[in-house]
């Protein structure tokens, strides 16, 4: 019910909205400000894919996050995982992101991050070894769903895509 009536409101703005958008700005600008907004208040999630079960992501709030979701939302792609050094999965993002101003973090167990230098994803599964400035945090793993990528041995695929809540 809280769905129904959250669609209702959302098309009751948008109409009003157009109805009175301020001259020379239309009001599909107008919404699409408010969705966006209302957007950012809740985390994307991604839905992730990795043999057979799903598992979830909550995605940041930065422009790292929001590039990668902006890809998410032209269709899902898969991507090829391997373990590095005993402590995260990684995979190759074609093409590889816009990171000049990312900051650094310190990721913990479940933290995806990509690695500036090489462009990889980095989600880890063990503690990192610290503060990296070239690691750019994108969210978090859900759940036990950590659980599922670090039980993944060799190579492995992953299909991503926006969850649709």
């Amino acid at each position: 019910m809280k769905v129904i009536l959250s669609m209702l409101f959302a098309l009751l703005f948008a109409f009003s909205a157009a109805a009175c958008a301020p001259e020379g700005e239309s009001g599909s600008t107008l919404v699409k400000d408010w969705l966006d907004g209302l957007h950012s208040g809740n985390a994307a999630r991604v839905e992730m894919e990795v043999s057979g079960e799903k598992i979830y992501a909550a995605l940041a709030d930065n422009a790292a996050a929001k590039e990668f979701a902006d890809r998410l939302a032209k269709g899902e792609t898969t991507l090829a995982f391997s373990d590095f050094a005993g402590a995260e999965k990684i995979a190759y993002p074609s093409p590889p992101f816009t990171l000049s101003d990312a900051e650094g973090c310190d990721p913990e167990i479940g933290d995806v991050t990509i690695y500036k230098p090489w462009g990889n994803i980095a989600i880890f599964y063990r503690d990192s070894s610290g503060y990296s400035s070239d690691l750019v945090y994108l969210g978090k793993i859900e759940g036990d769903g950590i659980g599922i990528f670090a039980a993944q041995s060799g190579d492995f695929t992953v299909t991503l895509r926006l969850a649709g809540d």
